[in-house]
């Protein structure tokens, strides 16, 4: 990294990239700190400087953000989108992570509505009744209306017989 007393030509410093790229300076320096994007450069006075080379890898940072990809995953795949079926293969993996985060959001928002269900139906709060529920919706069980029915010693035995201890 080069060090220059004034702003030479072609360099901007922190705050200008920053409100170029519609980020903040703090972004940019923690960026700095965990090793996604270094100044190119340094003023005497310790002022970050980077080129327009360094802010087409912030936009490209800034894309892969949006895209869902973690600061980690960002960091360790800059160095190696080069070609088209690199930056294809990245996409078709976050794709993959992001359906499954679907699918895994999707079973929660249904055991959430059962229950929101099921808790209406009940007319009556009862936070063991309804861990029990949500135990047995997370085993894909279609059988936790039981629950509301049963006491519990019949709870035990019905949980014994599935093979689930609800205190795990």
């Amino acid at each position: 990294m080069e060090k220059y007393r004034a702003i030479p030509p072609g360099y901007m410093t922190v705050g200008q990239l920053a409100k170029k790229m519609n980020t903040s300076v703090r972004t940019l320096q923690y960026y700095d700190k965990e090793g996604l994007l270094s100044p190119s450069a340094t003023s005497e006075g310790g002022r970050r400087l980077y080129t327009d080379k360094d802010l087409i890898r912030l936009h490209q940072i800034q894309s892969m953000k949006y895209l869902g990809f973690s600061l980690n995953d960002i960091k360790t795949r800059l160095v190696s989108l080069e070609t088209p079926e690199e930056v294809a293969a990245a996409l078709a993996e976050q794709a993959a992570a992001m359906r499954a985060k679907i699918a895994d959001l999707s079973e929660k928002l249904t055991v959430i509505e059962g229950l929101r269900a099921e808790t209406l139906q009940m007319q009556a709060v009862d936070w063991k009744k309804y861990a029990d529920i949500v135990m047995l919706m997370q085993l894909g069980n279609e059988h936790y209306w039981v629950v509301k029915h049963f006491d519990e010693k019949a709870m035990g035995a019905y949980f014994m017989k599935l093979g689930v201890n609800p205190l795990e």
